[in-house]
């Protein structure tokens, strides 16, 4: 696994390290800068950031889960998932994903209480911004 992820650094920093003639002559590099991140940082694009559950019954645990994949020239490291409320587990890689990898968040959402809910996953990578922002929604039911 040690040996896939220095591979998966070292074409990173090669692809990184690749530079483009111009037409005067000069040198300019030549970087693939897709969704979000740059050379240093990584780039998450995501299926889908919202779900809308429907309804859902009331204390029987459901599973949702948010797919992504690295289109950034690094690989991602999630450092960190956290949910809004106590209700909703949490399950996420914990190795880094090479460049072209995907990757899932899974939330499990143990409703308790009836009517509409709305929950919030935060997702904190090394894709050079903020915590992404994963929801959820729904209403729960008897």
């Amino acid at each position: 696994m040690k040996k896939q992820i220095i591979l998966s650094f070292l074409v990173a920093v090669l692809f990184a390290g690749v530079q483009t003639v111009q037409a005067q002559g000069g040198i300019v590099p030549s970087f693939s800068n897709q969704t979000h991140g740059t050379a240093q940082t990584a780039a998450m694009k995501w299926v889908e950031t919202a779900q809308d559950l429907g309804e859902i019954s009331q204390n029987k645990p459901v599973k949702i889960v948010f797919e992504f994949k690295n289109e950034g020239l690094v690989p991602v490291i999630i450092s960190n998932v956290k949910a809004s409320c106590g209700c909703t587990a949490t399950d996420y890689p914990k190795q880094p994903l090479a460049p072209g990898q995907t990757g899932k968040i899974t939330a499990t959402y143990d409703a308790k209480s009836l009517g509409s809910f709305y929950k919030t996953i935060k997702v904190w990578a090394n894709t050079g911004e903020g915590p992404t922002e994963l929801k959820i929604s729904g209403t729960v039911v008897k």
